[in-house]
């Protein structure tokens, strides 16, 4: 009979904890430790005699406790409560320079990647950026300030374009991902500039921040267009970003409105439609595929700034930042109910009007126009039906352009005042009467509208 000790031994020197075994098993120690202490008669320490030492290395220091509350209390608010209230100051105010100096410093030292820099440097600019902003509706945006920031501002956006350049030259992929996700912060800082300007008396203090933005914003377009990221690696970010969307979705249905849930939602169902429409032209075309991807995921950071930021949320509408991808249905149907329009609606009150129009030449160029717009609905229908959407979308606008003509031409049958009698009237003063419909550079059928000068009542 074997021995039960050596048996023991031999299964020891074959078992061996996991590096997550062992890393968890040692927090539970740690933890036990930390909530079971020993008790303190076991900590007392045995005093020791300075005879015999040769150095000076164990000085004991006695403490007032008085002051040694206020020298804690110092440290607390200089080492905690002053870096985290300066993270709400701006331009001119007494802890700002603890916010850049300090507080930024240390973040700036934490990024180690590439990657982790070039997004350290977009969340710079945008500090900026919301800085100016919030200066600029208090009235506060001075041009001294106004031209520091602004000089900040390009400063971040070339350290962005520079880190993007050295990390193209050893991880292409990675840098095309991250042009992406810069050109989409560029995309919200313009939008949410664009808004401060729109409801801002004076717009020339955010004006130099805007054009420091598009600049970099072309540059970046320029660069997305010439390093498009694999297939793989775009699929494998819009899943990551698509899963962070909707985990920010679940939080936000709390405070939320009905009609801000629905176009979340709205958008995040064009998202996964999006996706699901990539993944499957990738076995066809795997070129447009990464391209479709591409936007997708600008797409869902774009969206997932505005669900993060309540200065995005308030400043920004949703359909102007993310607007709404219709699907091939839904623009088939808007085609649909177009054409309907045009070739009864619209197309019986011309012919109404045009029943009433004595201009021969007037009447030859809408019934020319009404046989025109047929040609394009019947184009559109022939599109519709080899699922060219696109070519059947044209050919409906075009139809309605030259209905517009058309439109224009006949409205002045209805609205015509007749010519009072007396000394000011301009047939009796012998004046000649312009004919509104007269033929002209702006006719029918050339896609623009022409003049039409109504009599004044």
């Amino acid at each position: 009979m074997k021995s039960f000790d050596t048996e023991i031994k031999k299964y020891t020197e074959k078992t061996h904890l996991k590096a997550s075994e062992r890393r968890e098993l040692r927090e539970r120690i740690f933890a036990y430790m930390e909530y079971h202490p020993l008790p303190k008669q076991a900590m007392e320490t045995i005093e020791l005699s300075h005879e015999g030492l040769l150095s000076e290395s164990f000085i004991t220091f006695h403490f007032n406790p008085f002051y040694a509350r206020i020298v804690s209390g110092a440290l607390v608010l200089v080492l905690i409560i002053a870096p985290f209230v300066a993270e709400r100051s701006v331009p001119g105010d007494v802890l700002y320079l603890v916010k850049t100096g300090v507080n930024e410093t240390i973040q700036g030292q934490l990024a180690n990647s590439p990657y982790e820099k070039i997004v350290f440097e977009t969340k710079l600019m945008e500090r900026r950026i919301t800085e100016a902003r919030v200066l600029a509706n208090e009235g506060k945006l001075t041009e001294e300030v106004r031209t520091q920031i602004a000089e900040t501002v390009k400063e971040h956006t070339d350290a962005v374009q520079q880190g993007l350049a050295e990390m193209r030259e050893q991880d292409a992929d990675g840098a095309a991902l991250a042009q992406i996700t810069f050109n989409s912060s560029l995309e919200v800082q313009t939008a949410m500039i664009q808004a401060t300007i729109n409801t801002a008396t004076d717009t020339a203090p955010m004006d130099s921040i805007l054009v420091i933005v598009n600049d970099a914003h072309e540059q970046g377009v320029s660069d997305q267009g010439d390093d498009t990221p694999s297939y793989e690696g775009l699929i494998a970010q819009v899943e990551r970003e698509t899963t962070r969307a909707y985990e920010l979705f679940t939080d936000a249905k709390e405070l939320a409105t009905e009609e801000e849930i629905g176009d979340i939602n709205r958008r995040l169902d064009d998202i996964n439609r999006m996706t699901l429409e990539a993944k499957e032209r990738n076995t066809t075309n795997s070129e447009m595929s990464a391209n479709d991807l591409a936007v997708t995921l600008g797409l869902i950071q774009k969206l997932i700034a505005f669900m993060t930021d309540i200065d995005i949320r308030n400043t920004v509408d949703l359909e102007n930042l993310v607007p709404v991808i219709l699907s091939d249905e839904e623009r088939v149907r808007i085609v649909q109910e177009e054409m309907i329009v045009l070739s009864t609606v619209l197309k019986d009150e011309v012919t109404a009007r045009l029943d009433r129009v004595d201009d021969l030449a007037v009447k030859e160029k809408v019934e020319g126009g009404l046989i025109t717009i047929d040609e394009y609905l019947v184009k559109a229908t022939i599109a519709l039906e080899a699922s060219d959407i696109a070519l059947a979308e044209n050919a409906v606008n075009e139809a309605r352009a030259l209905m517009t003509d058309i439109d224009v031409m006949t409205q002045y049958v209805d609205e015509i005042v007749p010519v009072v009698s007396g000394e000011d009237s301009a047939d009796e003063e012998g004046e000649e009467v312009t004919d509104p419909t007269a033929d002209g550079e702006g006719g029918v059928g050339n896609g623009t509208t022409t003049p039409v000068a109504l009599p004044q009542e």
